[in-house]
């Protein structure tokens, strides 16, 4: 959910990769600061195959109150003012300016993202300089 801000409208702005539709959205924040105006907060891109003729569409929205939240309509707990999609579903990846508070109901605040680990071992055509891993 959010509006979607001037220059952002999906079938219009295609961009190849979430990363540069990220990148969208802050370059579009920036301008709209310049301006005077509220910008980007939160970015929607689609990569998959599966999304047809809406693949690679990055839709750049305003969310305000992103991480609001208001007593749920059955009034057990709370739940998220804004309905927007966290994290990556099977076709589309998600992005926001701000990152979840750590106690926010939606659970998006509770673990932040790995850093990558990779492994390699390097092999020397001179076999007396051994192996290194």
């Amino acid at each position: 959910h959010g509006s979607v801000v001037s220059g952002g409208w999906g079938s219009d702005h295609k961009q190849p990769s979430a990363a540069a539709c990220c990148a969208a959205c802050e370059e579009q924040r920036a301008r709209a600061r310049v301006e005077g105006r509220s910008g980007c907060n939160v970015w929607v891109w689609c990569g998959s195959a599966q999304c047809g003729k809406q693949r690679h569409e990055c839709w750049l929205k305003r969310a305000d109150g992103l991480w609001a939240v208001v007593p749920a309509a059955d009034g057990n707990g709370v739940k998220s003012k804004v309905d927007i999609l966290v994290g990556t579903s099977d076709r589309w990846t998600a992005g926001s300016e701000t990152a979840a508070p750590p106690d926010h109901p939606s659970g998006a605040g509770l673990a932040l993202p790995v850093g990558a680990e990779a492994h390699f071992a390097l092999v020397f055509a001179n076999p007396a300089l051994g192996r290194v891993r």
